[in-house]
């Protein structure tokens, strides 16, 4: 391993001529390339593009992170240390010192059978001769240091004692454990609510200003770009095709790639929109939730997770469920689902109460709901084809289809994809092309009731876009109810009629888009609004800065 002559200004990352390609059965696939990008210490560079344009490899290439079968030509050097050629015992004691890393799903990152505290204190003890004793006041520091509060207790906490802020924190404490000369963030926020998203953003910009650490965030999100980044580069077929600062790149763009990638940014409105057309009149809901009451536990230490929630979904509306982590979105939608039978309450499905069923009855009238969930990887069997999965439901509802290898054929024509992709696995697929194979699986039934819970998080923009409008169109010809939950508002005032906004299991407003996402009345829901990134750096600072005095004003 070589290390750069010293200078009195270098990057703490230099990208320079990479080209990464991948070694297959096949034959020798290329990755990326060539490549050019650098980051200098206290610098925020956002790297962005659509699914497998090659941004997470160039990231796992920064560090030799890159699987066995990659090879990397070219020369990238960290912090002095020429990456390309070393080997992985001389790599290893860089990774959690001179570089650290944030990852978009920290229960992923997180050891679920030890204490996050003890976790910090390890990745302390790995790169440094520090005690048990003060690797722990070490660990409680760093924890006080990214905002979790009550540190001391909250360190002797397993990880699914924690939200996913605090869980995203723990990593971000983990990652600057060492002081770090780069912090690699792969869509650290993708999985949190605006508000908490807007509080590890602060974080991350905090941590480059007052350490001098760069910066590398691989992001879809251009509100992210726009909130947190200094200059941006953008990545189309594994090439970099626009390099500029955030206000070149995002107000000015050169290349017709980031032009169309911008496009196809979903936007929150404003000023209230054009009414959407009248829905066909329901003399019954298609779902009624009614003083809806779910805890978890017995006694004082019991957690009230719904407390009277009501919500009703008619056929062809689409019903938005929105707040902060924690709010009960997930669990309303899960007893919507059937899968959790609330303490009180009552639901009622395509006008039978569905809390008073059991047996055949109950699986009857769970037939009729479809599901789309967040990930798609793990709601796929992998183990089985395109054409399984989607056929999967009507194996088990025998007699519903009178035709399952048509009935499929037919769904791949409605979610777009080609009939190619029905004897490959899920696995093969992008992530957006996965998450139309869910909702094909989800269409399958032919239901009166979809449910989908974060459906597009995952995705890049563009992909966001086309898996929304497919929704829309299989919408307005089959004429499902469909509840929604999402924690992109942007996403929900374009995609739903009415929104519930939630709070602590209760509802706190519950309107149309324009009422609940336009001119809310609850300050809450009014706070979620203002913590939502626009993708304009300029009008991003500004309420950045209007945020702060807000805040300043309010202690």
């Amino acid at each position: 391993m070589t290390r750069e002559p010293a200078s009195t200004h270098r990057p703490v990352l230099d990208v320079r001529g990479v080209s990464v390609t991948f070694a297959t059965e096949s034959g020798s696939v290329h990755g990326v390339g060539p490549v050019d990008l650098s980051i200098d210490p206290g610098e925020v560079l956002a790297l962005v593009g659509e699914s497998g344009s090659g941004k997470s490899t160039v990231a796992f290439a920064s560090a030799g992170l890159l699987p066995g079968n990659a090879s990397v030509s070219g020369s990238i050097v960290l912090d002095g240390t020429q990456v390309v050629g070393a080997t992985e015992r001389e790599l290893r004691p860089l990774r959690g010192s001179t570089a650290g890393f944030v990852f978009q799903e920290p229960a992923t990152a997180l050891n679920p059978l030890m204490r996050v505290g003890d976790q910090i204190a390890e990745a302390i003890r790995n790169h440094a001769d520090a005690s048990p004793a003060a690797s722990r006041a070490r660990a409680i520091e760093l924890m006080q240091r990214v905002g979790i509060p009550d540190p001391a207790r909250r360190s002797r906490a397993f990880p699914f004692e924690l939200s996913g802020g605090q869980r995203q924190r723990v990593v971000i404490a983990m990652a600057i454990a060492n002081r770090p000369a780069l912090l690699i963030a792969d869509e650290p926020t993708t999985a949190l609510d605006v508000t908490v998203q807007a509080e590890i953003l602060e974080l991350i910009r905090a941590l480059a200003r007052d350490s001098g650490a760069g910066v590398l965030i691989v992001t879809h999100n251009m509100g992210v770009v726009a909130d947190v980044a200094d200059r941006v580069a953008v990545m189309h077929d594994g090439r970099v095709v626009e390099t500029g600062t955030v206000e070149e790149v995002l107000l000015r763009p050169a290349d017709p790639y980031t032009r169309g990638l911008l496009a196809a940014v979903p936007r929150l409105r404003t000023e209230p929109g054009a009414r959407r057309p009248a829905r066909s009149a329901a003399s019954t809901p298609v779902i009624e939730l009614a003083g809806i009451d779910v805890r978890y536990g017995r006694g004082a230490a019991a957690v009230r997770a719904l407390s009277g929630f009501s919500v009703t979904v008619s056929a062809g509306e689409t019903v938005g469920l929105v707040g902060e982590s924690g709010s009960g979105k997930s669990t309303a939608a899960r007893v919507a689902l059937g899968l959790l039978r609330p303490t009180a309450g009552t639901v009622r499905l395509f006008g039978t109460d569905a809390t008073r069923l059991r047996g055949r009855a109950r699986t009857a009238l769970r037939s009729d709901i479809g599901v789309v969930l967040q990930d798609p990887v793990s709601s796929l069997d992998s183990r089985l084809t395109v054409e399984q999965c989607i056929a999967e439901p009507m194996r088990v509802h025998r007699g519903r289809v009178a035709d399952p290898r048509r009935r499929v054929r037919e769904l791949l024509d409605a979610v777009r994809l080609p009939q190619t992709v029905l004897s490959r696995s899920p696995l093969e697929l992008s992530g957006g092309q996965r998450q139309r194979v869910s909702l094909a699986r989800a269409l399958s039934l032919g239901p009166r009731l979809l449910v989908a819970d974060e459906p597009t998080s995952a995705l890049d923009v563009s992909v966001q876009q086309s898996v929304l409008d497919i929704i829309a169109e299989t919408q307005s010809r089959l004429g499902y109810a469909l509840l929604f939950v999402s924690h992109d508002l942007a996403v929900v005032q374009q995609i739903c009629d009415r929104v519930v906004v939630m709070r602590h299991g209760r509802v706190e407003e519950f309107g149309t888009v324009d009422e609940t996402l336009v001119s809310p009345r609850s300050a809450y829901a009014q706070a979620l609004l203002r913590a939502v990134p626009v993708p304009d750096p300029i009008a991003q600072r500004e309420r950045r800065r209007a945020a702060a005095e807000q805040a300043d004003a309010a202690r």
